[in-house]
């Protein structure tokens, strides 16, 4: 909405500048305004663009870096739950060494 409102003011800009172009009213003037008008607004929104597309990366890879921290968050719980386990059980590593390996082995499972 805001680009099609902007649009829309560069155009009516455009069109009065013709306008007095015609009456030959600062013709020249007018035109130079009007052509740097026009370049600075073009080089505003491919400046636009280039930062949503930066922003839209930055987004995506911190999505990437959220669902890393859940997983390491799932793989540190399911070691917590073994090592309590195996305090409250009075257990040592060495009595039940598979349960750490697999995790060891396997902590996108968790």
């Amino acid at each position: 909405m805001l680009r099609a409102h902007s649009d829309e003011w560069l155009e009516k800009i455009q069109e009065i500048g013709n306008e007095l172009i015609e009456h030959e009213f600062m013709a020249n003037s007018i035109r130079a305004e009007i052509d740097g008008i026009v370049e600075r607004w073009t080089q505003l929104q491919l400046r636009a663009k280039q930062r949503t597309e930066i922003l839209e990366k930055e987004v995506s890879e911190a999505e990437q870096s959220e669902k890393c921290i859940v997983q390491f968050e799932a793989w540190l719980t399911r070691v917590d739950e073994i090592l309590t386990e195996h305090l409250e059980n009075d257990v040592t590593i060495e009595d039940l060494p598979d349960d750490f390996q697999v995790v060891a082995e396997h902590p996108s499972e968790y």
